[in-house]
């Protein structure tokens, strides 16, 4: 039933995306749309999958998996749902991180890399796995979804709306007194139509940070060790490979920033980060292990 819900809210909400029309053409012009909406439905109950195709290859090595399945199981036990036994993976890449996706407990991977797994102890591990478990349980993955959805129709509207105030934004008044004021309108129509856009994506990764803050606290109580996890992003953040396969898109699955080199610590650039900085987070972490 959860899901059947899930399915019907994302469903809605590309159809309302779907719906809207441009003032100007008078057509649909929404690529998405062209897409049946079954087939629709059906990638967001395989998105999972894909996100690990992604990635590459898994890795082969049965003992390595076995470890990483003995590893997350145990930790599971711990979490939201004990009673369901998780997907856990291994992507053949060296530089160390871990991501999860899945709109739903009984529909979600968790996925480490090779390097994580070379580069962490079991403590830290653990807590690496129970960060992502605390994702799946508060599904931060479809509320990530949604929020993708939303902030497409807002830069959709935007996009739209610029466009009907140059071109359908009705005939110029005859008296100057008219003209001035439809003139001063077009300015507001168009700042605003610039700025909606930025400001919802500036939403949409401010939404990313706070959903990491609450995985680390809620993976620190699933190991009762923040220590653990803290020693992990530290390491994660120092490590200077990049992953390989890593992109915008994805970026915000990741435990920590996959894009690596010297980050920008001004307002501006902190607004538009998909994590917050490793300091703070770590600063967090042993907070909670010293009350």
């Amino acid at each position: 039933m959860k899901g059947l819900r899930s399915y019907i809210l994302l469903v809605s909400l590309l159809l309302l995306a779907g719906c809207a029309v441009n003032p100007v053409t008078g057509r649909n012009e929404l690529a998405l749309m062209s897409i049946p909406v079954e087939q629709e439905v059906k990638m967001g109950r395989d998105a999972y999958g894909q996100a690990l195709q992604t990635m590459g290859n898994v890795y082969p090595d049965a003992s390595l998996n076995a470890y990483v399945d003995q590893v997350g199981q145990r930790v599971a036990r711990r979490s939201h749902r004990p009673e369901i036994k998780y997907s856990f993976k291994i992507v053949n890449d060296s530089a160390p991180n871990a991501f999860a996706t899945g709109r739903d407990p009984e529909h979600a991977v968790v996925a480490v890399t090779t390097g994580i797994l070379q580069k962490l102890e079991r403590s830290e591990l653990e807590g690496v796995i129970a960060h992502e478990l605390s994702h799946i349980g508060n599904r931060d993955i479809l509320l990530a979804t949604i929020v993708t959805v939303l902030v497409g129709v807002v830069v959709l509207l935007a996009d739209w709306f610029r466009r009907w105030t140059f071109w359908g934004g009705g005939r110029r008044r005859s008296s100057d007194k008219g003209g001035q004021l439809q003139i001063v309108i077009m300015v507001v129509a168009i700042v605003l139509s610039i700025l909606a856009p930025i400001f919802a994506y500036m939403m949409q990764f401010a939404i990313s940070r706070k959903r990491e803050f609450l995985a680390d606290a809620d993976g620190a109580l699933l190991t009762r060790y923040p220590e653990g996890l803290a020693r992990a992003l530290e390491k994660i953040s120092a490590d200077q490979e990049p992953l390989e396969v890593a992109n915008r898109a994805t970026a915000h699955l990741y435990i920590a920033s996959p894009f690596k080199g010297n980050k920008k610590k001004g307002f501006f650039s902190k607004a538009f980060m998909t994590h917050p900085a490793v300091e703070e987070r770590v600063a967090n972490l042993r907070g909670m292990g010293n009350n």
